[in-house]
C-alpha cells in the first residue's frame, strides 16, 4: 500500500479505461496509479500487469527487510510494475511462448542465470536457452554478465535487466 498526503493508507490501482488522451495518463500517475490498461486488451494483456505488479510487491517486501538499498535496487523497483518486454513478433525461428517463458524464469530468478540452469528449469534444451538469451540480449532486455573461472572459456550468465 502506498500513503498518501494526509496520512492514510490508499490501495494501488491498476487503470483500466477507455482514455487514451495523455492528461488522462498524467493525471493517473500524479494519483499513484501502479498501471494502465488501455480498453480492449486480451487477457494476456492483464495477465502480464498483474503479473508485474506481484513482482513489485515482492520486491518491495524484500528490500523492506534490507537496513539500506543501493541504486540497482530501487530501479528494479521502479521497473517491476512494468509488465516484462517480450517481443510480440519474434524474430524468424523464434518462438513468442518460448521467449516469455525464458524472460519469466529470468525475472524470477533471484541470480543470474546459465543457459544451461534455464534449460533445467524450463524444459528446453540448453542450445534453445543459449539462442534466445542471446537475441534478448541483443534486444536489451536481458544482462549478460561473465564468470571467470580458474580455466577454460568464462561462464556465460544472464539477467533480466528489470
Amino acid at each position: 500500500m502506498l500513503s498518501s498526503d494526509e496520512g492514510g493508507a490508499r490501495p494501488d490501482v491498476i487503470m483500466i479505461t477507455v482514455d487514451r488522451d495523455i492528461t488522462s495518463v498524467r493525471t493517473a500517475m500524479k494519483l499513484g496509479a501502479v498501471g494502465y490498461l488501455v480498453k480492449l486488451f486480451g487477457s494476456a494483456d492483464l495477465a502480464e500487469r498483474l503479473t508485474a505488479y506481484r513482482e513489485l510487491q515482492y520486491r518491495a517486501d524484500a528490500l523492506g527487510k534490507a537496513p539500506r538499498t543501493d541504486q540497482a535496487d530501487v530501479d528494479a523497483l521502479f521497473s517491476a510494475a512494468r509488465p516484462p518486454a517480450v517481443p510480440r513478433v519474434p524474430s524468424k525461428g523464434h518462438s513468442g511462448p518460448t521467449f516469455a517463458l525464458l524472460h519469466q524464469v529470468l525475472r524470477a530468478a533471484p541470480d543470474a542465470l546459465s543457459a544451461a540452469q534455464a534449460a533445467e528449469l524450463t524444459g528446453v534444451s540448453r542450445a534453445t536457452a543459449q539462442r534466445y538469451f542471446s537475441y534478448l540480449v541483443r534486444e536489451g532486455m536481458v544482462r549478460l554478465e561473465l564468470r571467470y573461472g580458474t580455466t577454460g572459456r568464462p561462464e556465460h550468465l544472464y539477467r533480466s535487466v528489470r
